[in-house]
């Protein structure tokens, strides 16, 4: 996405206006971009926030997530034309996926001291859970997958910035504990999607291979584990 400092709103040709995943305007922005010929400029929507520099619409809701000039990320209504939540103060956004039923929203958000993955209540816009590859801070994150149930989010994680090898963590959103990692090549992967009816992720990697993980197999065994552990209460609760 392009912005220049006139307050304008620029998509590539070849999508339509507020079709992108992640719109963008600098009303405010005192920088100028070179703009490609490739790109065509469009006027911002009427429900577009006069106060937003970026804009992640969901598909099925006239709801999105915000980048504001205030330097906030916040959940916006279309319909009423209000912000309805703070997702954070004095960060950036990275990545947003919403969930497939869209009642959920992931969002990487960056400041200049880490990287946190978030999941918020989309009607509420409470905070549901922050979640932590291997129960620690992580250095870097990037990239946000859902299973289509909703059950599970997957994102791209690495201890640090500097570490050249990434892995898949896994989530259970319900209860926000990290499931496992599925390990990872020895680049940075550049994208992450779904394969043969959500069975395998693609990733696209830095070295220019395309890598494919058996996701039905490790959910299997990430739900084995969860089976384990609810035995294991159980049987801890009896008399």
């Amino acid at each position: 996405m392009a912005v220049n400092g006139g307050g304008e709103l620029w998509l590539p040709r070849h999508l339509q206006p507020m079709a992108s995943s992640l719109c963008c305007k600098a009303r405010r922005w005192p920088y100028v971009f070179s703009i490609p010929s490739t790109w065509q400029k469009v006027d911002p929507p009427p429900y577009f926030p006069d106060n937003a520099i970026a804009y992640i619409p969901a598909r099925k809701s006239n709801r999105a997530v915000i980048g504001t000039d205030r330097g906030s990320v916040t959940l916006w209504d279309a319909d009423r034309r209000q912000e309805y939540a703070t997702l954070g103060e004095n960060v950036h956004i990275r990545n947003v996926a919403f969930s497939p039923d869209e009642s959920f929203v992931a969002a990487i958000l960056t400041s200049e001291r880490e990287a946190r993955i978030g999941v918020w209540n989309m009607a509420t816009g409470a905070l549901v859970h922050e979640l932590h590859p291997l129960e620690q801070n992580t250095g870097y994150v990037e990239h946000l997958l859902w299973t289509p149930d909703d059950k599970y989010l997957i994102s791209a994680t690495k201890p640090d910035s500097f570490f050249t090898s990434m892995g898949l963590s896994v989530w259970n959103v319900m209860t926000g504990r990290h499931r496992g990692e599925l390990t990872g090549p020895p680049t940075n992967i550049t994208g992450i999607g779904w394969l043969n009816g959500y069975n395998q992720i693609v990733a696209g990697c830095q070295d220019g291979k395309v890598r494919i993980w058996d996701f039905a197999a490790a959910r299997k065994e990430i739900a084995a584990f969860e089976r384990s552990l609810e035995i294991a209460v159980d049987k801890t609760q009896e008399p």
